[in-house]
């Protein structure tokens, strides 16, 4: 899933929270439809939404690009295990810059703090690190061994979708 995708479920999710209580000061919960809707978005979730949903595919796009670059970036001084963590550190801060933009166009203001979308900063920064290694030609992993790199990195989508289920909202 996109990290732009990412972004747009989070605000999605944040519009839901906000219209979830009343604006009539008494703090009370508003009618359950907002609720409903997000179980029934919950419900259409399939094993593949899991296993794709945290892998940031711009990022990894990038980065493949980057890695089939290698003698030419190289040439500039930069080794490939820097254009990977360059690559790691620009996965959260891609995917908080659109959650903020989307959140300020969508609602006019920034979001609190407490719900920004750490899980899906976390989550989709080790799926770009475990993904990245599965790449042939990738600084960490010997292309001998891509194989194994892929199947890992199949797993840790799984894992991570799961987790995914059970801590966000």
């Amino acid at each position: 899933m996109s990290l732009v995708s990412l972004a747009n479920d989070h605000v999605q999710w944040f519009r839901t929270l906000a219209g979830s209580v009343r604006d009539d000061g008494t703090g009370q919960p508003a009618p359950k439809h907002a609720a409903a809707q997000g179980q029934q978005n919950s419900a259409l979730s399939t094993a593949l939404d899991t296993l794709a949903k945290y892998i940031p595919t711009e990022i990894v796009t990038l980065y493949i690009t980057a890695v089939s670059l290698r003698t030419q970036i190289e040439n500039f001084g930069v080794g490939g295990k820097a254009v990977f963590f360059i690559f790691l550190i620009l996965t959260p801060v891609l995917l908080l810059l659109a959650f903020l933009g989307n959140a300020k166009k969508t609602t006019g203001a920034l979001p609190p703090l407490k719900v920004w979308p750490f899980w899906k900063m976390i989550a989709s920064t080790i799926a770009f690190a475990v993904w990245a290694c599965a790449i042939p030609g990738n600084a960490w992993v010997a292309s001998a061994n891509a194989g194994i790199s892929s199947l890992a990195a199949l797993l840790a989508s799984v894992i991570l979708g799961l987790i995914g289920n059970v801590i966000e909202p």
